[in-house]
């Protein structure tokens, strides 16, 4: 089967900051990651539903000491996690203040 996919995924697990549009700030873990969005693993989180928007928190890594945020929309939802698409290029933390 031909994959559809436009960016290539990378098996990742790391932790990532979640701010969900109430505000509300969790810890999650990557599945995995690819340019163009992040499988988070839901944990004993309750999570946004489809299309909903929230700001994702990387943390620093490879030639950068900063960590990258970006704005993602929830494309799809299981009973694992969320697939999540970025609506914006991750940039440094401090630049989206």
């Amino acid at each position: 089967m031909k994959e559809k996919r436009k960016f290539p995924r990378e098996d990742l697990s790391i932790e990532v900051v979640v701010k969900i549009a109430n505000g509300e700030i969790v810890m999650l873990k990557t599945a995995d990651v690819s340019e163009g969005g992040i499988f988070l693993l839901a944990g004993d989180h309750e999570l946004p539903e489809v299309d909903s928007e929230i700001e994702v928190t990387l943390p620093a890594f490879m030639s950068s000491d900063k960590p990258y945020t970006a704005l993602a929309r929830i494309a799809r939802k299981t009973d694992m996690g969320i697939g999540i698409k970025f609506l914006t290029a991750a940039a440094p933390s401090s630049e989206l203040k």
